[in-house]
């Protein structure tokens, strides 16, 4: 009889803390006045774009085929490296995208973070709206040339402003996989913490976008470079929510 009570009991707690979760989510929560869309250009002037075919099992971790994937070359040869992808709210793991930024996958593929002074975010300007994103630079795995990267999150149509930025590594033996590992768990920890204080409900859609250039000399260089790439690139689509009661 007591084993009976105390598993109902248990059972009762699950329940009411699932549902707890889920009104703090929903119950009560103002949505955001506006949210944002990402959109991509294939073809820029005064640029050649190639794409890069993505293989089945790197489609199959994303788990998504909306993805753009490949680089734009400019008649002077400067080259843009370019990746974007959607994921839709029917189909989707949910914050999946966490996983897929540079800290996490390139350092996972041998780049080492490195610094050279560079802001740790970038202001981009679409029209009266401004877009932060991520900026931070990387040795290639075969320490030959340096790589400045932009990206940005777009969960449930809102930045997931990530707050924080990984440090270099000062020890060149440490091993890859751990630091991806790693990076991977305080990511998806400080998100999830952000989105209970922030109560952020999510409709499980994703966006996320990224777009590099390589360093040769002074970063500024660089990053202006990647500043006025952004603007030719991405395109803002601006959604604002209806007032309550409105028509």
């Amino acid at each position: 009889m007591r084993t009976s009570l105390s598993i109902w009991s248990m059972t009762a707690l699950f329940a009411a803390a699932i549902v707890a979760a889920w009104a703090w989510f929903y119950v009560g929560v103002t949505p955001p006045e506006k949210t944002f869309v990402l959109k991509t250009r294939e073809t820029l002037p005064g640029y050649r774009f190639t794409a890069v075919p993505i293989g089945e099992q790197a489609i199959e971790t994303l788990a998504t085929t909306n993805l753009v994937n490949g680089q734009f070359e400019a008649a002077d040869h400067q080259r843009f490296t370019v990746f974007a992808a959607d994921w839709e709210a029917k189909g989707s793991k949910q914050m999946s995208v966490l996983g897929h930024t540079p800290e996490i996958c390139w350092v996972g593929a041998g780049f080492q973070l490195t610094s050279l002074g560079e802001p740790p975010f970038m202001e981009v300007p679409f029209g009266p709206e401004k877009l932060a994103l991520e900026c931070r630079v990387f040795r290639t795995p075969d320490q030959r040339s340096i790589e400045m990267v932009v990206w940005c999150s777009l969960v449930s149509g809102q930045p997931l402003e990530e707050g924080f930025r990984f440090q270099p590594k000062r020890d060149q033996s440490s091993r890859n996989q751990l630091d991806q590992a790693s990076n991977a768990r305080t990511r998806g920890m400080n998100s999830l913490v952000k989105a209970m204080v922030q109560r952020q409900p999510g409709d499980g859609t994703k966006q996320f976008v990224r777009f590099s250039t390589p360093v040769s000399g002074d970063w500024k260089i660089a990053y202006q470079r990647l500043e006025q790439f952004a603007g030719q690139w991405l395109d803002l689509e601006v959604q604002r929510s209806r007032p309550a009661g409105g028509g």
